[in-house]
């Protein structure tokens, strides 16, 4: 009986890191694409689902409610002025975060020491 436990054991470890392992890669992979996509191709990419179209098409709805019922309308060209300088910095952010991510589940599902080598 112990024999089996430690098996199923075993097997469980191995089926989270190899989940873990694929998230992560499929993470970092995704979030490549999308900033080659987005930054350097030269023509629109075709797709349905878009994480760039979906970050600018939500964060935008939220900015315009906001600046419609919030502010007068002189101060609401400008608040909505900066949306695109701000748009840009969430947008990197948010790749920064999930590489970070990704990364991090990469390494985890490969149980990669944090330590340094002693000197």
């Amino acid at each position: 009986m112990d024999i089996i436990e430690k098996s199923l054991q075993v097997m469980e470890r191995l089926k989270m890191t190899i989940i873990n392992v694929l998230l992560g890669l499929a993470i970092i992979f995704i979030i490549l694409v999308e900033a080659f996509e987005t930054i350097i191709l030269p023509r629109r990419v075709k797709r349905k689902v878009r994480l760039t179209r979906l970050f600018y098409q939500s964060l935008w709805f939220i900015w315009s409610k906001f600046a419609k019922g919030a502010l007068s309308p002189k101060s609401r060209e400008s608040f909505l002025s900066v949306f695109g300088p701000f748009s840009l910095i969430g947008l990197l952010s948010v790749w920064a975060i999930c590489l970070i991510t990704g990364f991090a589940l990469l390494q985890y599902g490969l149980q990669s020491p944090l330590n340094c080598p002693e000197k």
